[in-house]
Protein backbone atom coordinates (compact mmCIF):
# COMPACT_ATOMS: atom_id res chain seq x y z
CA UNK A 1 0.00 0.00 0.00
CA UNK A 2 2.74 2.67 0.71
CA UNK A 3 4.33 1.70 -2.72
CA UNK A 4 1.09 2.68 -4.58
CA UNK A 5 0.70 6.22 -2.19
CA UNK A 6 4.23 6.70 -2.98
CA UNK A 7 3.12 6.92 -6.13
CA UNK A 8 0.59 9.67 -6.16
CA UNK A 9 0.74 12.73 -7.52
CA UNK A 10 -0.50 16.33 -6.10
CA UNK A 11 -2.67 16.20 -9.74
CA UNK A 12 -4.99 12.63 -8.27
CA UNK A 13 -5.30 14.49 -4.71
CA UNK A 14 -9.12 15.47 -4.95
CA UNK A 15 -9.86 14.85 -1.16
CA UNK A 16 -7.35 17.67 0.70
CA UNK A 17 -10.54 17.86 3.45
CA UNK A 18 -9.77 14.80 4.50
CA UNK A 19 -5.74 14.96 3.95
CA UNK A 20 -6.44 18.06 6.02
CA UNK A 21 -8.00 16.43 8.94
CA UNK A 22 -5.67 13.39 8.98
CA UNK A 23 -2.53 15.14 9.64
CA UNK A 24 -3.22 14.92 13.34
CA UNK A 25 -4.74 11.75 13.59
CA UNK A 26 -3.30 9.48 16.35
CA UNK A 27 -2.54 6.51 14.29
CA UNK A 28 0.98 7.50 13.26
CA UNK A 29 0.81 5.82 9.57
CA UNK A 30 -2.33 7.68 8.55
CA UNK A 31 -0.96 11.01 9.80
CA UNK A 32 2.56 10.71 7.75
CA UNK A 33 0.95 10.03 4.84
CA UNK A 34 -1.35 13.05 5.14
CA UNK A 35 1.61 15.23 5.43
CA UNK A 36 3.30 13.88 2.80
CA UNK A 37 0.62 14.15 0.61
CA UNK A 38 -0.54 17.89 1.46
CA UNK A 39 3.46 18.29 0.71
CA UNK A 40 3.15 17.06 -2.69
CA UNK A 41 0.13 19.74 -3.12
CA UNK A 42 2.86 22.29 -3.03
CA UNK A 43 0.36 24.83 -2.01
CA UNK A 44 0.57 27.31 0.86
CA UNK A 45 -2.86 27.06 1.83
CA UNK A 46 -2.60 23.80 3.92
CA UNK A 47 0.17 24.60 6.18
CA UNK A 48 -2.13 24.81 8.82
CA UNK A 49 -2.87 21.49 9.24
CA UNK A 50 1.40 20.72 8.60
CA UNK A 51 2.25 23.44 11.46
CA UNK A 52 -0.77 21.07 13.58
CA UNK A 53 1.19 17.95 12.68
CA UNK A 54 4.83 19.45 13.92
CA UNK A 55 4.17 21.03 16.68
CA UNK A 56 1.52 18.85 18.21
CA UNK A 57 1.91 15.13 17.01
CA UNK A 58 3.34 12.83 19.30
CA UNK A 59 5.04 10.45 17.05
CA UNK A 60 8.13 11.82 15.82
CA UNK A 61 8.01 10.72 12.37
CA UNK A 62 4.28 12.56 11.69
CA UNK A 63 6.50 15.93 13.06
CA UNK A 64 9.36 14.41 10.46
CA UNK A 65 6.94 14.21 7.58
CA UNK A 66 5.37 17.73 8.37
CA UNK A 67 8.61 19.31 8.40
CA UNK A 68 9.43 17.80 4.97
CA UNK A 69 6.20 19.31 4.30
CA UNK A 70 6.60 22.38 4.63
CA UNK A 71 9.01 22.64 2.57
CA UNK A 72 7.73 21.56 -0.29
CA UNK A 73 5.11 24.41 0.03
CA UNK A 74 7.60 26.94 -1.54
CA UNK A 75 6.50 29.92 0.40
CA UNK A 76 5.43 30.42 4.18
CA UNK A 77 3.46 32.28 6.95
CA UNK A 78 5.97 33.59 9.81
CA UNK A 79 3.84 30.83 12.02
CA UNK A 80 5.63 28.04 9.73
CA UNK A 81 8.70 29.25 9.79
CA UNK A 82 8.57 29.71 13.81
CA UNK A 83 7.02 26.13 13.86
CA UNK A 84 10.00 24.84 12.10
CA UNK A 85 12.67 26.65 14.10
CA UNK A 86 10.92 25.05 17.18
CA UNK A 87 11.08 21.73 15.82
CA UNK A 88 15.03 22.23 14.94
CA UNK A 89 15.45 22.46 18.50
CA UNK A 90 14.04 19.97 19.82
CA UNK A 91 16.78 17.00 19.94
CA UNK A 92 16.06 15.12 16.94
CA UNK A 93 18.59 15.19 14.86
CA UNK A 94 16.67 14.66 11.77
CA UNK A 95 13.57 16.74 12.44
CA UNK A 96 16.36 19.54 13.18
CA UNK A 97 17.83 18.89 9.30
CA UNK A 98 14.57 18.46 8.05
CA UNK A 99 12.95 21.63 9.29
CA UNK A 100 16.64 23.61 8.54
CA UNK A 101 16.28 22.52 4.88
CA UNK A 102 12.50 23.99 4.57
CA UNK A 103 13.89 26.92 6.02
CA UNK A 104 16.83 27.29 3.89
CA UNK A 105 14.12 26.39 0.82
CA UNK A 106 12.04 29.41 2.05
CA UNK A 107 14.82 31.93 2.47
CA UNK A 108 16.02 30.92 -1.10
CA UNK A 109 12.62 31.92 -2.89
Amino acid sequence: ASDCLDQVDAHAITDVTTLEAQCTDPCAPLAGWACKLLGRTADPRYESPLIAALSQHDCITVRQYAAAALGQLGSLSTAAQEALRSAAEVGDARLKRLAEQALATVRST
